[in-house]
């Protein structure tokens, strides 16, 4: 049951860090990654880590080129138009959507 809750309150919790912290990209990204390692040593899955890590990179490049076309912008990006926090947050929200849709498809 414990574990249920940190499904549920740790990515909220790396939300908070970015509403927080967004200006200082480096200590939210720190923040970020700690709780996605927390998040994944939870479950042990190499699945979802290897999600993860694929989604760490291709959610960014995917708003990269949004960008370049003019969808939005960052107002404080240190990579490539977009902040190093972003990468993390892809990842945690991936792997966040999978194991909801694992609790969704119980019912």
């Amino acid at each position: 049951m414990i574990k249920k809750i940190f499904d549920y309150v740790l990515p909220f919790v790396s939300l908070c860090f970015v509403c927080i912290f967004w200006k200082q990209n480096l200590l939210a990204f720190s923040l970020i990654m700690l709780a996605s390692a927390a998040y994944l040593l939870m479950n042990r899955s190499k699945q979802e880590l290897i999600l993860y890590l694929v989604v760490f990179l291709i959610g960014p490049i995917a708003e990269t080129i949004a960008i370049i076309f003019g969808a939005w912008y960052y107002s404080n990006p240190n990579i490539y138009l977009v902040p190093i926090w972003l990468f993390p947050i892809w990842g945690h929200a991936a792997v966040f959507v999978k194991r909801l849709y694992e609790d969704i498809k119980l019912f």
